[in-house]
């Protein structure tokens, strides 16, 4: 085992070596990826389409192929499902990955090669680097509670489909399964309340030291084995837990739930990823370093039609990332806003939030990011235990001001008058532009409703087996919340 723990040792010190790279070495090692990709895609419909021939160098791709969304590679997919060999790849089909469908479209089918699941499973190995190197963990030989949603949504009798979760869940290394819990039998249960109570029998009597998984999750599982060991804390059960791995979302907004729950406060990593790529790899809780087995290029924020490379990024500047990667999906815009916050040593960025989100009444352009920090400093400095929230526009007496409907245990003990006032001050600290509309009086004060956690546990049991199901937070158009809100408010089990 020391022979074993030694091995595991060094190979967690070469991925986290890997991950370290200057922004140099970085450029560098893009444009082996890039030559490896362009030699894999050789042949393929997309090679010809695109004539990625002429494309030799990783600066040329990234300046010069253009940045596409979902639409262009919708067709293509299409044709893979019809039967097409050879399209974006030359291997052959995994899975379908499926997003959550957050943006209240049908979800996207992402085909999955044996490539790019590599690339999803070397993200998490990557991230056990981060783990095993900052924090007291063999990560070896720890014990982890790991959950995800059911490995496969639907088979259409030729592929199947499912949530990168579930998916991932199922591929656990031999060397791992000992100490990994539930079993893969348990993640294929369907029925959620089956499947928690069988969680609960196979893990609530080990040592588990690690959680990963999607938090809004994980919290109805840790709320779940309070109650039925009438235990305080989680660490009553766990003594040992120490880190949470999360991802799908951020987790400023369920960090204090899950501390509270666990009885005091875990180290945590993320892994930023969507259902089309493990983008980014935690640096530390609040930024990240760039996965060395994607392709990237950049659209600056205030220059969107300008292309660059990783050597032209700089410090203190935002970016829409977009991403390559081996199914064969080229500059593809993931439409999330990053900010680079160093390249001394390593290429480290910020999450700002994404494209077309967040709210924009007067041109305050309050992002997503901003949203969570003002969530989270009210929870902190008022005390106010929110379990979830929205925001969305209304209008009062003519202008437009910010409706917060806050979900809390208990809906009488707090004034809606003292929140608002206190969340209409700590957003106009946070965000200048807001502060600006608010004292041009374009934008009038803000107002809360406290909504009960009943409704919300009714509508998370409604649509908890859509695998990585992500409940939006911010309504930029009055009627979309509304409607939203009479179906959160109807919903039934």
């Amino acid at each position: 085992m020391k022979a074993l723990n030694f091995i595991a040792s060094q190979y967690f010190n070469y991925k986290a070596n890997n991950l370290c790279q200057s922004q140099e070495e970085f450029q560098k090692s893009q444009e082996k990826l890039w030559k490896k990709m362009k030699k894999d895609l050789e042949g393929t419909k997309l090679y010809q389409n695109l004539n990625l021939k002429y494309i030799e160098t990783y600066d040329s791709y990234a300046k010069h192929l253009p940045v596409v969304d979902w639409d262009f590679y919708a067709p293509y997919v299409e044709s893979i499902i019809e039967g097409q060999k050879d399209v974006l790849f030359h291997d052959d089909i995994e899975y379908f990955g499926l997003t959550s469908g957050t943006s209240g479209k049908d979800s996207k089918r992402i085909p999955y090669n044996k490539k790019m699941i590599t690339t999803f499973l070397n993200a998490q190995k990557y991230t056990a680097s981060v783990v095993s190197s900052r924090s007291e963990l063999n990560m070896l030989d720890a014990s982890r509670l790991t959950f995800g949603s059911c490995p496969v949504s639907y088979n259409d009798g030729q592929f199947n489909y499912g949530y990168i979760s579930g998916i991932l869940s199922t591929r656990t290394p031999k060397y791992l399964q000992k100490n990994t819990f539930p079993s893969a039998s348990t993640l294929h249960i369907e029925n959620w309340d089956e499947k928690v109570e069988a969680i609960i029998d196979e893990s609530v009597d080990r040592n588990i030291e690690v959680i990963s998984g999607i938090p809004t999750y994980i919290i109805t599982i840790l709320e779940k084995i309070l109650t039925k060991t009438g235990k305080n804390s989680i660490a009553e059960i766990w003594p040992n837990l120490k880190v949470f791995i999360y991802g799908a979302t951020p987790i400023v907004q369920y960090k204090e739930r899950i501390n509270e729950l666990v009885g005091r406060e875990l180290d945590y990593f993320g892994i930023y990823a969507a259902t089309e790529a493990p983008i980014g790899i935690a640096f530390n809780e609040k930024s990240y370093i760039p996965n060395p087995d994607i392709l990237y290029s950049f659209n600056p924020i205030d220059d969107e039609k300008f292309q660059i490379s990783v050597k032209d990024l700089e410090v203190g500047k935002k970016y829409f990332v977009n991403i390559g990667t081996p199914n064969g999906f080229l500059n593809y815009a993931m439409k999330d806003i990053i900010e680079i916050i160093s390249l001394d040593g390593v290429v480290e960025f910020e999450i700002c939030g994404r494209q077309n989100t967040g709210m924009n009444l007067a041109a305050e352009k309050v992002s997503d990011q901003q949203i969570l920090e003002t969530i989270s400093k009210i929870k902190t400095n008022l005390g106010v235990d929110i379990r979830h929230f929205f925001v969305s526009p209304q209008m009062k007496n003519g202008r437009p001001n910010y409706l917060w409907t806050l979900f809390i245990p208990d809906v009488h003990d707090m004034c809606k008058i003292d929140v608002a006032k206190h969340l209409d001050d700590t957003l106009r600290v946070v965000c200048d532009d807001y502060n600006d509309c608010r004292l041009e009086e374009v934008i009038s004060n803000s107002e809360v409703n406290f909504k009960s956690l009943g409704i919300l546990e009714k509508y998370f049991l409604k649509n908890q087996h859509k695998g990585q199901f992500k409940m939006k937070t911010s309504f930029p158009v009055q009627s979309v919340f509304e409607q939203f809100l009479l179906d959160l408010e109807g919903a039934r089990v």
